[in-house]
Parts: structure tokens; C-alpha cells; sequence
């Protein structure tokens, strides 16, 4: 699949059919994006459940994955394998027009999706790899509710306790920060769940005591999400009933399926009793603030096409004073060291340098050989490459930098380095030594 053609656009109205044939076989994992399509439909204003859609065709125009980035700045994906995803992810990052809240979808392809898109260096409210549970709701025996008990919608409940209620799920389940911004997304998130009479909650002698909802739904499946129980109230078997009750009406309507993620352990335990299984994993990360990806990106693993394109922007800025370039050499063995252990025993890296050639001059920044072949020679040999490297490619001068922790600047001064100036302040009283090389 890395070498077929590949063509990602933004989905219109007539790729819908397509989306959802692709979609089908994954519905467990793709749940929220397959409901709010067919909620909403695949066209993007900026109204709840939209979203701007991404998909990524072969060249029988085939759909090989989506990823889609909604109103609420949450992204949501899902590929045939990593070379499309990570296709798809660059295409969003390059494209994207909004801040991110949050990446939501099957574990694996959303981990990578944070870090291709330069977000793990980020704070998450919430970042957690979750169980994927799924239930056969036919396998549902009926329920009756105690006499003392009543099951109600939330909206004949009083808003003040909702509130109340919501904003405890968002602390502690979400990781939302306890601020006036968490006041109007709770008033936001309970309009839209009183639109859609998809929350109900659960009344002891008239006192509510739980609440349950579906976040999602399809025409034969749907996906708990929230339940909750104040503290006062838990570990009394209330959210176990009001969601078994909830799910029990649903299996009447002809719902065949809930699936649902978590990571709590009790509530784990609570969905196991009812008949859930695990059957999969899903991850929930939303960061503590939207990040805007076309402002800063941070990353600590940089691709190398990355670093290419700012070099090639910068050496077309001034021509006239050539290019600068990155270069490395590096010395192999076909086997690791006697007494040494190695992961890959073939052509190890035993010895190996990396650096820039920079207007004229040629600039080593990381040097290093393997202990067990120290002395040997290898170092200046390595050198001479470089400086053999830079004559041929226009350089006048050499230079260096090196800690003076590590020891090396007598080894640079034997091939003739010489002190440019002393830099001191770093860690633990030590100092850079910069040098250079007259080539």
C-alpha cells in the first residue's frame, strides 16, 4: 500500500455512500463518526456534530480511511493501515483551520495521530487508553425497576442539580479544569442532551440519585456515555440499574448493540455484571487548552522531510551565498562488540558523526564511538571525512562545539582546532568550549 497512488480530499456530499461502506465493518471504532454523518450529514457550517472530513482514495477510488476534524475541535480517524493514516494526518495538519481540542479513536491510530501531529509534549485533561466494551443487547433479560424508584428524562429533573452533576463528570472524568469556561460547556452539552432525549436519570423517593445517557446512535446501535453517580450515592447498584433499565428499553425499540470505553475500574466492574465485553481499545485525550497546530508545533522526534523543507526554504532566501545542508558519516560492524549486548547485531553503528555545512563552513555537532572501540583511531578518522567533506564542498573553515564535562578538547586541538571563545553557564558549573579548524 506505500507505493500505490494515493489521492486525499475533502469529502463532499457525494462520497457519503462511500464513507459509510467504509465505515460499516468498523462501527465499534468509529461510532461517534459514523452517528454524527448521519446525524448531520458531511458538510461543514460550524453547527453541533459537524465536521470537516478527510478521506483518502487509491486509485480505483476506493476509500482507504477518514479522519475528520469537528465543531468542537475534537479529530477523529480511522485507516487500513499506518501508511494511509500517516497520509491522512499530514494532509489534516497541512489543511486544518482550527484549533484541536482533543484525538479521539482506536488507540494505536490516535497515539499516533498525537504525536505525528507534534501534541504529546502538550498538557491532556485527559489522556487514557480505554477499554472498548460491547454488549448483545438481545442477550438482555427484562428489568423492573423497585416501587421506591422511578426512571425520569433529565430534563424533568432540575437544571441546577444536572449542573451540578455534569460539571462533577467533566472534573473528574474528563480532566476539565474547575473554571468559569467549565460553566458554559456544561450548559452547552445539557441543551444539546435535552434536544435529543437520549439522558435519563434515576429518582429514589423522588431524589435523583444517577444519571445515564447515550452519546451516540446508529438505527441498531448505541454508545453509553456519560453515567454518573454523585459521590453521596455510589456503591449503592443505582447506575448499574438505571443503565441496564436504559439499555433494556432500547433492546424493545429493536437497538441491537451498546458499546461503550472506560478505563475506571469500578465502573468496569458494573458493565461486566450487566453482560459487557471487552473488545478492543479506544483512546480519550483532550487537552487542558485547544492548541492552534499552524502556530507552534512541538516535537522531539522531527521528521526528516520536515527538517528538509525549512532548509530548502532557507537556502532559496539567499542564493547568492550558496546553501547549507545537513550531512553525517558513520563507521558499521557486521557484529556487536565481544561482551556487548546489541538489539540488532548487523551492521551496528559503531562510530558516527552529524553536523551541517553552513555558508562556507562546515560544522560537526555530534560525535561519538562505541566504548569498546575507542582508541582505535576511529574518531580521527571520522574528522578527516569531515574535513575532506567540507574542502570539496566549499568550506574555508571548520568548527566544533564540545562540553567540558566531556573531554574532548584536547582530541579537537590534536587535529587543530583552536578556542573560538569559552561560553559558561550550563549545567552544574560547566562550559561550552566553541573551536575552529582552518581548512
Amino acid at each position: 500500500m506505500e507505493n500505490e497512488a494515493l489521492n486525499i480530499r475533502l469529502l463532499t456530499n457525494q462520497d457519503i455512500q462511500a464513507l459509510e461502506k467504509y465505515l460499516a465493518p468498523h462501527k465499534t471504532e468509529c461510532m461517534f463518526i459514523y452517528s454524527n454523518l448521519k446525524a448531520v450529514g458531511i458538510d461543514y457550517k460550524g453547527a453541533d456534530f459537524e465536521g470537516e472530513y478527510f478521506g483518502c482514495f487509491n486509485t480505483n477510488d476506493q476509500l482507504q480511511g477518514v479522519i475528520v476534524h469537528y465543531w468542537n475541535g475534537n479529530v477523529m480517524m480511522h485507516a487500513r493501515d499506518r501508511a494511509i493514516l500517516e497520509k491522512l494526518i499530514l494532509h489534516l495538519k497541512n489543511n486544518i483551520s482550527r484549533s484541536v481540542a482533543g484525538i479521539l479513536g482506536p488507540n494505536i491510530q490516535a497515539e499516533h495521530a498525537i504525536n505525528k501531529l507534534g501534541l504529546s509534549e502538550f498538557s491532556f485533561g485527559v489522556n487514557s487508553n480505554e477499554g472498548l466494551y460491547e454488549i448483545n443487547l438481545q442477550a438482555l433479560n427484562e428489568l423492573d425497576v423497585p416501587s421506591n424508584m422511578k426512571v425520569v428524562y433529565a430534563q424533568d429533573v432540575p437544571k441546577s442539580i444536572l449542573t451540578l452533576w455534569m460539571k462533577g463528570y467533566n472534573i473528574e472524568a474528563l480532566g476539565v479544569a474547575d473554571s468559569n469556561d467549565i460553566n458554559a460547556k456544561v450548559e452547552e452539552d445539557l441543551n444539546r442532551r435535552f434536544k435529543q432525549n437520549d439522558t435519563w436519570v434515576l429518582l429514589l423517593d423522588d431524589t435523583p440519585v444517577a444519571l445515564s445517557a447515550f452519546n451516540a446512535r446508529l438505527a441498531d446501535m448505541v454508545q453509553v456515555g456519560p453515567v454518573w453517580t454523585p459521590p453521596e450515592y455510589r456503591n449503592k447498584g443505582y447506575a448499574r440499574l438505571l443503565l441496564a433499565y436504559t439499555l433494556y428499553q432500547e433492546k424493545l425499540k429493536g437497538t441491537k448493540q451498546a458499546i461503550l470505553f472506560t478505563d475506571n475500574p469500578a465502573a468496569i466492574k458494573v458493565y461486566l455484571a450487566i453482560g459487557f465485553e471487552k473488545i478492543g481499545h479506544y483512546r480519550l485525550a483532550l487537552l487542558e487548552k485547544p492548541i492552534n497546530l499552524q502556530e507552534v508545533e512541538f516535537t522531539k522526534s522531527p521528521m526528516a522531510t520536515d527538517i528538509d523543507f525549512l532548509t530548502h526554504k532557507i537556502n532559496q532566501e539567499t542564493p547568492e551565498f550558496g546553501e547549507a545542508h545537513p550531512f553525517a558519516f558513520f563507521i558499521r560492524s557486521a557484529y556487536a562488540p565481544s561482551g556487548v549486548s546489541s538489539d540488532k547485531d548487523e551492521n551496528q553503528i559503531i562510530a558516527g558523526c552529524n553536523g551541517s555545512v553552513i555558508f562556507g563552513s562546515i560544522y560537526t555537532d555530534q560525535l561519538w564511538v562505541h566504548p569498546a572501540y575507542r582508541k582505535n583511531g576511529l574518531g580521527q578518522k571520522l574528522m578527516e571525512a569531515v574535513h575532506d567533506y567540507g574542502r570539496r564542498s566549499g568550506c574555508s573553515m571548520a568548527t566544533v562545539a564540545t562540553m567540558s564535562f566531556q573531554g574532548a578538547k584536547t582530541f579537537y586541538e590534536k587535529l587543530g582546532y583552536v578556542i573560538d571563545f569559552n561560553r559558561p553557564g550550563y549545567t552544574k558549573n560547566s562550559s561550552c568550549h566553541s573551536m575552529r579548524k582552518e581548512l
